[in-house]
């Protein structure tokens, strides 16, 4: 790590302190700040300042400073443990203990609406930290050792769109962001996410460490995203991606996939950003490569604290269950078989009866290769689709049904993937709740498995995180989608689903690994393959899409099979929903 002489280093603090809050609307209120070695704190209770002294919560403040805590409820004292350094206060008395010695406060520890608050200089000083008081902005500077430059992530807000109990909510979860420097803003006054991203491009340059990620909190009516045009050319054996002929229109749909690196310009994200724009006209130069995490929950003022509070208990019931099923249930939709020309001939004829061969979007196949051939998932359950001509062909538990889900969703916490939009004919089994409907011939009825008015219904009894693949399920990450419903009023915990219909085109589910590498199912393949080597669902997700993006890249001039606009356009649209998690 970067050090620096500790002079110097105030000198820059101060420059931050000044940068970070330029304008009312970057900046926090009046509150009480702290920060220790530059980097803000966030409590579950606001600092607050009793007879000039200056209170903060006893236990976030001794972790914050490295301490262990204990709590003796019988004698209501306060025990903090650092090294060789013991601190002991009691709650109401002005003699408090360090290494057994007495000594006599200015203001006692005392108990505040329920919260035990601890007077933050006595604290700190006591575990050896330097405490200057910065009248011009109502902070606690706290130096405490080595002074090194620290790795951040940024949390965005709008403060009129979440109440005082969702604001306090949000800064609890900050707080336990320990090892990182966490800069929470409020972008209320920005137009569009481009203004936003043009500011988060400006304050990074005042940082000395690495961006970990981007926490957005709110859906896209609170803190937008981008515009993204599903713009599309179909690409045919002899053609590579400079000879378009036929584009279409396409649909215009909002992401925050831009905001996950900070090398474009501005400008070109007000252009119109579609693959066609971007790989053949070359009239938009845009990086997509992602350099860090960007996460959304897309809730609305009221929502977000009763989340956390779910998010809490969802935590301590997943480390205390041993395993976490993979249930997917799964339909395909787009029939093929294998062996067929290179003109990638898609039979959607219900007459040809060649296209009841294989299914070639069936991602049961592919989680099943995950399972078997791969050995990466060690506890997988399948419910199939067997209504209509394009059945799942691998064995499964039962047939994609409301009952079954809700019967999965009682065994406990589980790992949910869902995909398809349903068959060619007969019925079509939906996870989606909006009007589109996927591609379909001679369909005579349909049955949406989950709709906004019944998904907290059907999965009622335990939390749960999904994978929610071909629909837009999260359409436009807006306060009222499916997964909107799903996690405001619901026991979603994440989601992955996508703000705008994730194309299946160019997908293969019996190609080679190395073939496999420009489409989904390498994303699909590189995020489990992270979860089983140990790393939480946030930091796979990211590491799968990176994988994912680096060979789209790379692979700029395929055939039909797979398809690269498609999979660019499937970046765009799909969304890890829910929270960063720490460690």
């Amino acid at each position: 790590m970067l050090k620096m002489p500790r002079l110097l280093w105030m000198v820059g603090l101060a420059m931050v302190l000044i940068a970070l809050f330029p304008t009312a609307s970057f900046a926090a209120n009046n509150d009480i700040k702290v920060t220790i070695n530059g980097k803000q704190q966030y409590f579950d209770v606001n600092p607050q300042s009793i007879d000039g002294r200056i209170f903060v919560p006893m236990r976030g403040i001794f972790e914050a400073l490295g301490a262990e805590i204990k709590w003796d409820r019988v004698t209501q004292s306060v025990i903090g443990l650092k090294g060789e350094t013991t601190v002991k206060l009691t709650i109401n008395q002005k003699q408090a203990y360090i290494n057994g010695k007495a000594v006599t406060l200015d203001a006692p520890a005392t108990i505040v609406k329920g919260s035990t608050l601890v007077p933050v200089r006595f604290i700190a000083e006591s575990l050896g930290a330097d405490v200057k008081w910065d009248a011009s902005t109502n902070t606690v500077i706290i130096l405490q050792g080595e002074v090194t430059a620290s790795d951040y992530y940024y949390f965005l807000y709008n403060s009129k769109s979440v109440s005082a109990s969702d604001l306090m909510a949000i800064k609890s979860y900050i707080g336990k962001f320990r090892s990182s420097n966490n800069i929470l803003m409020d972008v209320t006054e920005a137009k569009d996410a481009v203004e936003i991203y043009k500011r988060l491009q400006s304050d990074s340059t005042l940082q000395s460490g690495k961006l970990l990620g981007i926490q957005i909190f709110g859906a896209s009516e609170d803190v937008p995203a981008f515009n993204y045009l599903s713009k599309t050319a179909t690409i045919f054996p002899d053609r590579s991606m400079s000879r378009f002929d036929l584009v279409l229109n396409g649909e215009s749909f909002l992401t925050d996939y831009f905001y996950s690196n900070f090398n474009n310009d501005s400008a070109q994200l007000k252009k119109e950003i579609s693959p066609y724009a971007v790989f053949d006209e070359k009239t938009v130069k845009i990086d997509f490569e992602p350099q860090w995490k960007v996460v959304r929950l897309p809730l609305s003022k009221g929502e977000i604290e009763g989340y956390f509070k779910r998010f809490d208990e969802y935590t301590t019931k997943r480390n205390a269950q041993k395993s976490i099923p993979v249930v997917n249930f799964s339909s395909p939709t787009y029939g093929n078989i294998p062996g067929t020309p290179e003109d990638g001939e898609d039979f959607r004829d219900p007459n040809d009866e060649r296209r009841l061969l294989y299914q070639k979007d069936d991602y049961s196949y592919i989680l099943q290769r995950l399972d078997k051939e791969f050995n990466i998932l060690k506890n997988y359950r399948l419910y199939g689709n067997q209504q209509g001509d394009i059945k799942v062909k691998a064995n499964v538990s039962g047939d994609y049904t409301k009952d079954n889900v809700a019967k999965e969703n009682g065994t406990g916490i589980v790992d949910f993937f869902f995909n398809g939009a349903g068959s060619f004919t007969k019925t079509k089994f939906k996870v989606v709740e909006r009007g589109d409907e996927a591609p379909s011939i001679g369909s005579d009825s349909s049955e949406k498995i989950m709709t906004s008015e019944t998904v907290n219904k059907v999965l009622s009894k335990n939390y749960y995180t999904m994978i929610m693949m071909q629909a837009e399920d999260a359409k436009n990450l807006s306060n009222k989608s499916l997964v909107h419903e799903m996690m405001a009023n619901g026991k979603a915990i994440s989601v992955f689903a996508g703000s705008n219909k994730v194309l299946p085109g160019g997908l293969n589910n019996i190609a080679s690994l190395e073939d496999m590498k420009p489409t989904l199912y390498y994303f699909t393949y590189n995020f489990y393959k992270n979860q089983s080597e140990g790393l939480n669902r946030t930091d796979s997700y990211f590491n799968a899409s990176k994988a994912f993006v680096t060979e789209l890249l790379n692979h700029q001039d395929l055939k039909w099979d797979p398809n690269f606009e498609f999979g660019i356009t499937n970046l765009a649209s799909l969304h890890n929903l829910g929270v960063i998690e720490y460690n």
